[in-house]
């Protein structure tokens, strides 16, 4: 009998050591593309669902992609990107407008935004510290394109600033 207990036991830690939702590495991938013929950058940004849920949890219980998701979740995500993650061209800020979101099964999570752009370029800078203060490890790799000009960063905890010039 002890036997068979201590192997429910092992097989019951297995199983449940395979469901567990915490994963080694914490990264988002953030898409950037200039539109210059409509004058506007569209960003898509990928995380980890139960990642920014675990960032937010001070705000409550998100439930994203459930029935018991709050009403109130988007205007939570879209304030949390802003605050987290921002474009500026020429000194100036560019506002981010939250268009919605995804939620697929594996827990990914993407977030749209649209914002007013030139249609040139000169100098870009972007700051992207989403999650950093929630997982230290955390990275955000961030795609930007513009035309034939194509750049791609990795964003963290204390690098989350980047900038280039287009001249």
């Amino acid at each position: 009998m002890r036997t068979l207990t201590i192997i429910v036991t092992l097989a019951s830690m297995i199983l449940n050591s395979s469901f567990v939702s915490e994963h080694k590495y914490c990264v988002s991938i953030t898409n950037i593309d200039h539109k210059k013929d409509s004058k506007a950058f569209e960003i898509s940004i990928k995380l980890t669902a139960h990642d920014i849920e675990k960032a937010l949890e001070s705000l409550g219980k998100l439930k994203l992609g459930s029935e018991k998701e709050p009403k109130n979740t988007n205007q939570i995500l879209a304030s949390y990107i802003q605050k987290h993650f921002s474009i500026w061209i020429n000194s100036k800020q560019h506002e981010l407008v939250f268009i919605g979101k995804e939620i697929e099964n594996d827990e990914s999570l993407y977030l749209y935004f649209k914002s007013n752009a030139p249609k040139v370029l000169d100098k870009v800078k972007i700051i992207n510290n989403i999650l950093c203060e929630t997982f230290p490890e955390q990275e955000n790799i961030t795609y930007f394109n513009s035309g034939t000009i194509k750049k791609n960063f990795i964003f963290k905890k204390h690098s989350s600033v980047k900038e280039f010039q287009f001249k």
